[in-house]
């Protein structure tokens, strides 16, 4: 199991603009043992919430920099991203050493590359991402939530507490959590890609979600769309009796 390796750094702002970097997404996985999943990629994130029952969404956690054509800004670290068929997870890492190490030592882990960017050490502008291990589950987590990380290590016995695995920028653009709803496409009935379900309320003033094949879909006006009949109804909406 790859250990973190991290001193404490002199604090050092971070020189990379918080206002090119963008949210990491996180699911988890009952079916694959408490197993949690990271990505930056949106078009990702929408595949897994709108097509995998295997995860399940839990919001945007931490901020980083993207990778562009395999390099990462100014200014910024990689974030070394392997894989595990034996643990069934993932495993991040900011060190160079300790990511050299476990791809010449450790043959659980395969090497993925770089997975997206980070601040270089602590400093201004940003917020520790701290790292956990599970023997009993045999996988990692990461957060950025100091009070979900502190719950873990003072009642959760089922996690190790590694460290801090890298420094993510404090603020940057927002963007729509997958589960908000989208505006239909300008002009149209339609509603954007990735973002199927109708939401219409009705003159009676029911709120009703219609799904592409029921009998009322191409009939409805949308006020909003929703990526999965689950975030329609947490939004307050039923669904179609036809």
């Amino acid at each position: 199991m790859p250990i973190a390796s991290h001193a404490a750094p002199a604090p050092e702002a971070a020189s990379a603009d918080p206002a090119a970097s963008q949210p990491v997404y996180r699911f988890w996985s009952a079916t694959f043992d408490n197993a949690h999943f990271y990505t930056a990629n949106a078009a990702e994130a929408l595949k897994l919430h709108t097509s995998d029952p295997n995860w399940k969404y839990e919001g945007q956690d931490f901020r980083v920099w993207p990778v562009s054509n395999g390099v990462c800004p100014a200014g910024t670290i990689a974030v070394h991203r392997f894989w595990s068929s034996a643990f069934e997870s993932h495993f991040y890492t900011t060190s160079a050493d300790e990511a050299a190490k476990v791809r010449s030592t450790d043959k659980n882990w395969s090497y993925e590359g770089t997975a997206f960017c980070s601040a270089p050490s602590a400093g201004a502008g940003t917020v520790p991402v701290f790292r956990f291990w599970s023997p009993n589950f045999r996988k990692h987590f990461y957060t950025a939530n100091a009070d979900e990380a502190q719950r873990l290590r003072s009642s959760d016995r089922n996690w190790n507490y590694e460290g801090i695995a890298m420094y993510a920028p404090a603020s940057g653009p927002s963007v729509p959590d997958l589960r908000a709803p989208r505006s239909p496409v300008p002009g149209t009935w339609n509603c954007p890609a990735g973002f199927p379900v109708k939401g219409n309320r009705s003159s009676s003033g029911e709120w009703i979600y219609h799904v592409p094949g029921g009998q009322f879909y191409e009939a409805t006006n949308p006020e909003e769309c929703f990526a999965t009949p689950e975030d329609a109804r947490a939004a307050g909406y039923r669904a179609s009796k036809r």
